[in-house]
């Protein structure tokens, strides 16, 4: 993060929000959520699997939001991560840009998103998501703060910080991460691609990933090449 006063702000927000702990990602994204005024922050990463997984959520709108991301592989999140550029969308009711999304996104709860890409030498590695469940823009003020926030959080991931997951969404998530596997062996040992079928899977029926993990994990739900 570059030095100055803005910077220094944040830095102290965020290592308030830590509460003496050592600063972790999920603290960036309660500081940032509490400094901007806003009801959710997310934040995930392009993880082994060569697409976004989550390292934290802040409520579960901000999360059932990013999940929707993932599993349509489109949205404010992909499009940040894929332009390398903030992607604001202070009325998602009535924004076209994803036709197949948008319902889902209102679904979740959300009325206006704005994703902010964390970058390292112009490649994107994550992003930083802002949820609101009113429609509205941010101020210029806020947009400049969720960026010192994304730096932030950069500097976390370069520092090998990549959270530890806890709470409902490591478990959600666990079984998630426990089902690629074994979907994995069911496909000939690509966890990728595996991973891709279950978002598929997920975008066909309407359902939850945790959801489908469980029944890959039970064995309900095979996948076959």
């Amino acid at each position: 993060m570059q030095e100055g006063e803005p910077c220094d702000r944040i830095a102290a927000e965020i290592a308030a929000a830590a509460g003496g702990d050592a600063v972790a990602l999920r603290h960036v994204c309660w500081a940032c959520a509490a400094v901007l005024g806003v009801d959710g922050v997310s934040l995930c990463v392009i993880g082994d699997l060569g697409a976004a997984e989550p390292v934290h959520a802040t409520d579960d709108v901000a999360e059932r939001v990013l999940e929707a991301e993932i599993v349509h592989g489109c949205g404010p999140m992909v499009e940040a991560m894929e332009r390398n550029d903030p992607v604001l969308v202070p009325r998602v009711a009535t924004d076209r840009r994803w036709p197949m999304l948008g319902p889902a996104l209102v679904e979740a709860g959300a009325a206006a998103l704005f994703a902010f890409p964390i970058e390292a030498g112009g490649v994107t590695v994550g992003v930083l998501e802002l949820c609101q469940r009113k429609p509205g823009a941010l101020t210029v003020a806020q947009v400049d703060d969720a960026e010192l926030f994304a730096e932030s959080a950069l500097e976390l991931l370069v520092d090998g910080e990549n959270d530890v997951l806890s709470g409902p969404l490591a478990e959600r998530w666990g079984r998630v991460t426990r089902s690629v596997a074994v979907v994995a062996g069911q496909l000939g040992g690509d966890p990728a691609q595996a991973y891709a079928r279950l978002r598929a899977h997920a975008f066909a029926t309407g359902r939850r990933l945790p959801d489908i993990a469980d029944d890959v994990l039970v064995g309900s739900l095979r996948f076959r090449v």
